[in-house]
């Protein structure tokens, strides 16, 4: 990100007596005034987040392009604090470009979710009829993997409003709570609704269904909270409604929803895996 966003700093240093016939281009104030948010959207949209890696690296990048090719004068402590005023431009262009990039990234998840599934052609089972195990892993020559998944949840909870349920039947309502939290609201959302009661086993849950990535950015969402998993409801919502959590948050929500992995066909593969372990419909 540094890298990135010092490019573009001595970028636009380079480029100012070609097109604002100015060495130092704060010398041309509409040059200079419009190339650094520019730049600042291009660098946050390309290298997204830590903000003050962004910050920093264009001033390093003006600065050093100024020490290397410009003479440096008795002034040149007094420029360095206009570069580091003028560089606010650039942040803020950067954290136009973040979140461009999010909405993104948000969007071709989606996508990606949508045409994976109607390419196949399948049925969208629209709910749990009382189907066993088996029964349900059987219809997915016909339906779609991700309705099935539902079904599953569906069942489970029915299950749990009856009777306890197995560890793997609670894996697989913190693994759909946290689809759909996330890809409705984000982390924030998970966090704050009833859902939360799945925080301490959720990463576990993602890890066993060998979904890596998404149980690592689901750590450093949780440690986001800065007080751990182990809160009550109320203190959890509290501390993701937060603004410096919430942008942390928001950070792990395009992650997450630039992951490649697909958690609810790898959930189901899992339950394919071990039936025995989900006991509903006429299975129990």
């Amino acid at each position: 990100m540094a890298a990135l966003a010092a490019f573009f700093g001595a970028l636009i240093w380079a480029l100012a007596p070609a097109i604002a016939g100015k060495a130092e281009p704060w010398d041309d104030a509409a040059y200079y005034l419009f190339a650094l948010p520019v730049a600042g959207v291009v660098s946050g949209l390309l290298a997204g987040r830590p903000l003050w890696s962004q910050y920093m690296g264009v001033i390093l990048g003006q600065f050093a392009y100024a020490l290397i090719f410009l003479a440096m004068g008795p002034l040149a402590l007094l420029g360095v604090g206009f570069t580091a005023v003028y560089a606010l431009l650039f942040l803020g262009g950067s954290l136009l470009g973040i979140r461009l990039r999010q909405s993104m990234a948000a969007q071709d998840s989606r996508e990606r979710g949508t045409v994976s599934h109607l390419a196949r052609g399948a049925q969208f089972l629209d709910r749990y009829d009382g189907q066993s195990t088996r029964e349900l892993l059987s219809l997915q020559a016909t339906h779609r993997i991700d309705s099935l998944v539902l079904a599953f949840e569906e069942a489970v909870q029915k299950k749990r409003a009856a009777r306890d349920i197995s560890r793997e039947e609670s894996f697989i309502l913190a693994i759909e709570a946290l689809e759909r939290e996330v890809n409705n609201g984000g982390y924030s959302q998970f966090f704050a609704n009833a859902s939360n009661e799945f925080v301490p086993m959720i990463a576990p849950a993602l890890e066993a269904i060998d979904c890596p990535k998404a149980a690592m950015i689901t750590r450093d969402a949780t440690s986001a909270l800065g007080t751990g998993a182990a809160l009550a409801p109320e203190i959890m919502a509290n501390a993701a409604n937060d603004p410096a959590v919430r942008r942390r948050l928001a950070e792990c929500d395009a992650l997450y929803y630039s992951n490649d992995e697909a958690i609810a066909e790898q959930l189901f593969r899992w339950i394919e895996e071990r039936p025995e372990k989900i006991e509903i419909g006429s299975s129990r």
